[in-house]
């Protein structure tokens, strides 16, 4: 193993001195690792897609959702057969590989996130972290509220950030698409599940009584990062002007999954996500999938 000599300041020394429960070796090696797993410009959008290769093989999905730059379908890790633990574990793989310093990443709420932040390696980075969703709390389920967990990333990557929570009034302008695509450097990540709609859901509370009667009359049957979408494909964006939110549009959405700076990562599986998922994916919400076996083979069916 290559060595490399460490000089710590007196004080520090003396500290360490006193310690015999610290390997320096393990946590010299980690902080050098992080500063240059951190460092803007050592990650391309497109040789991140290269260095995934080794993850389970892209499916025949590939060819029906020409749009995808990539689909991981993932293999249960250890003798955890649940669909949502294998999509936590490999979606929290992409995300760990994608963010760097200088890495703009946004985040929707929801079960299947918070499972996936759970497997993140903590990390310090120079980034910033903005919730995607509505309301300020789920009162019933507040940690799957997309505020927590924007507020656990920022312990995990960038304790010294600032998020932007649901509401923050610099939103727009951070998400705003004026910025020139970055050809060489992948600059965004927003990745977020899709869940479909239940106007008696904890969710319908947050989203409150007028959005959700106006969901239930437009015959909604789903959602992607505040994206609801009608059987037919319809996109219903139904915002008041009272209500708290930070949202991208459709149609931005759209356009960022166009761009090569840009991954939208759409995490999710599970039978009674599959219609929702194919509407996704019809409207090109999205360029990066990552799935379960059993849902990307029931995607494929639906598909043919």
């Amino acid at each position: 193993m290559a060595r490399v000599n460490i000089y710590l300041p007196e004080s520090l020394a003396e500290e360490v001195r006193r310690r015999s429960d610290l390997n320096l070796s393990k946590i010299c090696s980690t902080a050098i690792r992080d500063v240059i797993e951190g460092q803007h410009g050592l990650r391309s959008g497109e040789s991140l897609l290269q260095r995934l290769l080794w993850h389970p093989s892209e499916s025949s999905l590939t060819h029906r959702y020409k749009h995808l730059r990539k689909i991981f379908v993932g293999k249960p890790v250890g003798h955890e057969e649940d669909p949502r633990a294998t999509v936590a574990y490999w979606a929290a793989d992409v995300i760990d590989r994608a963010i760097a310093s200088d890495v703009q990443l946004g985040v929707g709420g929801g079960a299947q996130m918070w499972s996936a932040i759970r497997h993140l390696r903590p990390r310090r980075l120079k980034m910033s972290i903005s919730a995607l969703g509505f309301g300020h709390v789920d009162a019933r389920f507040p940690h799957l509220h997309a505020n927590a967990l924007v507020t656990l990333l920022s312990l995990i990557y960038a304790p010294n950030s600032q998020p932007l929570l649901v509401g923050s009034p610099t939103f727009p302008s951070a998400w705003s698409l004026d910025t020139p695509p970055h050809d060489e450097d992948l600059r965004r990540v927003i990745v977020g599940s899709c869940a479909p709609f239940d106007p008696k859901s904890p969710y319908a509370e947050v989203l409150g009584p007028e959005i959700t009667q106006l969901l239930v009359d437009e015959g909604v049957v789903g959602e992607f990062l505040g994206v609801f979408l009608t059987a037919d494909g319809r996109a219903i964006e139904p915002y008041v002007p009272a209500a708290t939110v930070s949202h991208i549009s459709s149609a931005d959405l759209r356009e960022h999954a166009k761009r090569n700076d840009t991954f939208v990562v759409l995490a999710a599986s599970g039978k009674p996500k599959h219609q929702i998922m194919q509407r996704v994916l019809e409207a090109e919400l999205c360029n990066m999938l990552v799935t379960d076996e059993a849902t990307a083979g029931a995607l494929l069916r639906a598909s043919q």
